[in-house]
C-alpha cells in the first residue's frame, strides 16, 4: 500500500508542519526540537494546495498524537490515518489522547466514527494579545485597587475565590479544588511570586482576583464572582499582559473553554485574538 505520509524532505516542510500544529497549540509547536520527547514520530503529507501533520511522541507517560491539515483531511487518507492510529495503540500500554483542529471537520468526523475512544475533551480556543489591538483598548484603572504579588497569608482567601470563580470549570461545581489543595499550591505560588507570575488583586484588603503565569502564557485569570462585569477583570488582564510583555519574547497567551461564552467575548472584546482552535479524544 502506497503511504501519502512521510518523513519531512526539507526544513520548508518541518516549517508548515510547525503552522498546522500551532493552528491546534501553540505550545505544541516545538515539539520536534524538544529533547525532553521520546519516541517521536513526525510524518508530513503534501498534495496540491494540501498539507498535513501526524506527530505521535511520549511525554510523562502518556501517548500524544497531533493531526491537522492546513484544509482539511483528504478523504483517500482514512485507511492510512486509522492505520497510524491502530499501531501506535498496538504498541504501547500508555494512555493516548488524539488532539486535532475542529475546523477539520471531516478529520473531526472520521475521529469520532473510524476511532474507538472513551473520552472527548473539551474544545478550547487560544487566544494571543496582539500589540496593537490591546493598544485600542480603553479600560479605566480603579485608584481603590491593587495588585501585588502572592503572599502566603491570602492562602485561604485566594483558594476560595477561586474555587467560586471557576465552579463551572470543574466535573463537580460544588468541589473546593483550590482550597482542599492548598499545601500543594503554597511553594508553587510563592515561588511564581517572585518572579511576577503570581499576583492578587485586592480591594480593601479583600481577594478580588488573580492570575499566574507560566512564561507567555497566562495559565490561570479569575475575578470574584461579585466583581465580574465591573472593570476588575479588564485591569486583572491588562496587568498580566504587560508583565509579560515586559519579561518573555513571546506574545502572551491563553487558553478558554468554547462553552464559555461569557469569557469568549470577555477576551474577544479586549482585543485578543484566536490564533488556534482544539478538540481531544482520549481512546
Amino acid at each position: 500500500m502506497k503511504m501519502n505520509f512521510r518523513p519531512f524532505k526539507n526544513k520548508n516542510e518541518e516549517a508548515n508542519a510547525k503552522e498546522i500544529i500551532a493552528a491546534i497549540d501553540k505550545g505544541e509547536k516545538d515539539i520536534f526540537e524538544d529533547s525532553k520527547i521520546v519516541d517521536k514520530q513526525c510524518l508530513y503529507y503534501s498534495h496540491k494546495d494540501t498539507t498535513g501533520i501526524y506527530c505521535m511522541y511520549s511525554y510523562d507517560d502518556k501517548i500524544h498524537i497531533q493531526i491537522g491539515f492546513n484544509t482539511d483531511m483528504p478523504d483517500e487518507l482514512e485507511s492510512e490515518l486509522l492505520n497510524l492510529i491502530k499501531s501506535t495503540k498496538l504498541r504501547t500500554n500508555y494512555n493516548i489522547s488524539i488532539w486535532y483542529s475542529p475546523r477539520n471537520k471531516k478529520l473531526e468526523g472520521f475521529l469520532f466514527d473510524k476511532i474507538k475512544w472513551k473520552k472527548k475533551g473539551p474544545e478550547v480556543y487560544e487566544f494571543t494579545a496582539i500589540h496593537k489591538n490591546i493598544n485600542n483598548v480603553y479600560y479605566k484603572q480603579m485608584s481603590n485597587v491593587t495588585i501585588i504579588p502572592f503572599e502566603e497569608r491570602y492562602i485561604i482567601d485566594t483558594c476560595t475565590m477561586l474555587d467560586k470563580a471557576l465552579a463551572h470549570t470543574f466535573d463537580d461545581p460544588t468541589e473546593a479544588v483550590f482550597l482542599n489543595n492548598r499545601d500543594n499550591y503554597i511553594n508553587e505560588w510563592m515561588k511564581k511570586a517572585k518572579e511576577g507570575e503570581c499576583c492578587m488583586m485586592i480591594e480593601n484588603n479583600i481577594v478580588v482576583g488573580a492570575y499566574i503565569l507560566s512564561g507567555a502564557e497566562i495559565e490561570l485569570i479569575a475575578v470574584a464572582v461579585d466583581k465580574q462585569g465591573k472593570g476588575f477583570g479588564k485591569q486583572l488582564l491588562r496587568h498580566a499582559i504587560i508583565h509579560i510583555l515586559q519579561s518573555q519574547k513571546e506574545l502572551p497567551y491563553l487558553y478558554c473553554l468554547s462553552s464559555n461564552s461569557n469569557s469568549l467575548n470577555f477576551y474577544q472584546h479586549e482585543g485578543l485574538v484566536i490564533t488556534a482552535y482544539s478538540g481531544y479524544l482520549i481512546l
